[in-house]
């Protein structure tokens, strides 16, 4: 079941990304938080033994397969576009502004493997002309 929780994180964030869940003494909770806070959470659980070991991995599972497929290869009903191209949705956005740097080197080179591998296509970048 948590796999599935952290795919439902993942499409909220896609769909409210700048919603606040809510606001804390220290700060606010967006649903642009929501994927990594399970993550972090989880894994604390697991070292004090409340939860298996298996339950974070499965989590990091199911958040990077969801965000995938919404980035990739969800299909659009009125548009030719095949997932999600916006900035909002990029892998990087996912972690703490300190961290999207180095997980922006990852996911290109992730990006570069699937590409590689046939599983996602390269976008055409569309220039206006003025």
């Amino acid at each position: 079941m948590a796999p599935v929780i952290a795919s439902v994180m993942v499409m909220v964030k896609q769909f409210l990304p700048d919603s606040i869940v809510f606001d804390t003494g220290m700060g606010r909770i967006k649903y642009t938080h929501l994927p990594l806070n399970a993550c972090l959470i989880s894994f604390i659980a697991s070292l004090f033994g409340l939860i298996r070991f298996v339950v974070p991995l499965e989590i990091l599972l199911g958040t990077q397969l969801s965000w995938t497929y919404l980035r990739f290869l969800s299909p659009h009903e009125t548009e030719a576009v095949i997932g999600d191209p916006s900035e909002h949705f990029a892998w990087a956005s996912l972690f703490p502004s300190a961290f999207r740097p180095f997980c922006t080197l990852i996911s290109k080179g992730t990006f570069r493997t699937l590409v590689k591998c046939g599983v996602c296509k390269r976008r055409q970048a569309k220039f206006l002309d003025f």
